[in-house]
């Protein structure tokens, strides 16, 4: 009772870590939802929102065919 009560937001990213934007893009589904099976102890749901967003890494991810500093963009 002594606790204020504050806000929080639990994102979850979801990301194809073999195709990049040029092979595959997410698409938001408008219509999509959270299971009334949800449960979070100690918190109260009360919405979810769905955004599609590029995430650029500048990494070669260790392939030394790749040239050093290529940027890669993945839908997210």
């Amino acid at each position: 009772m002594r606790v204020p009560l504050d806000d929080h937001m639990l994102n979850i990213d979801i990301e194809d870590s073999t195709n990049d934007v040029r092979h595959m893009r997410y698409i938001a589904d408008p219509a999509s939802g959270i299971s009334s099976r949800v449960k979070i102890s100690g918190y109260d749901i009360i919405g979810m929102s769905a955004v599609v967003k590029p995430h650029t890494y500048k990494t070669s991810a260790g392939d030394p065919k790749v040239a050093e500093g290529k940027r890669t963009t993945y839908s997210e």
